[in-house]
């Protein structure tokens, strides 16, 4: 009688060398689903935008219609410093202006900027007309801050300006 106990003894360690098995894969399956869900879920949850309170105004601005350029003189009016900004004209005060002029002299993006605007700074940023553009007036611009955070541009949403331009002769034909 003895050893029939010991037999089942065995069984039953094996049942259950079983059962701490499963439950571990099974515990470890939850866990591996549960951290890559909660990374992808940060990823899509926190867009990247700029610090409440990056801004830039338009101080002035110039027309040169025999290069073709436009001048655009941009003051930090924010409390951060803005690396940049992204310009887009158009010919109706009244429509979102779409056409980007490329950065005189050409370095980067079209409509891109690149400047260390500190706040309270002003610095003038040129644009040459591209040929996409269909009037030779200019009426609108839009312009849009940028910083860099971690070596990526990250555009400011929360800070699009649209300015209409008063001077009829803002001409680049």
């Amino acid at each position: 009688m003895l050893r029939k106990i010991r037999k089942t003894d065995k069984r039953a360690i094996s049942e259950m060398v079983a059962y701490v098995i499963l439950i571990s894969i099974a515990l470890g399956l939850a866990v591996g689903v549960y951290s890559y869900w909660s990374v992808l879920v940060n990823i899509a949850k926190s867009p990247l935008d700029c610090k409440e309170g990056t801004s830039v105004s338009l101080e002035n601005y110039s027309c040169d219609d025999v290069l073709q350029i436009i001048t655009l003189k941009i003051k930090n009016t924010g409390r951060f410093d803005v690396d940049g900004i992204i310009a887009k004209f158009g010919e109706d005060p009244n429509k979102e202006p779409v056409s980007v002029f490329d950065p005189f002299p050409i370095i980067g993006a079209p409509g891109h900027f690149s400047f260390d605007l500190k706040t309270g700074e002003s610095k003038e940023a040129k644009f040459k007309r591209s040929n996409s553009f269909s009037s030779d007036y200019i009426k609108v611009v839009e312009i849009q801050p940028f910083v860099i955070m971690d070596k990526r541009k990250v555009v400011c949403t929360n800070s699009v300006i649209k300015e209409p331009l008063s001077n009829p002769d803002c001409k680049v034909k």
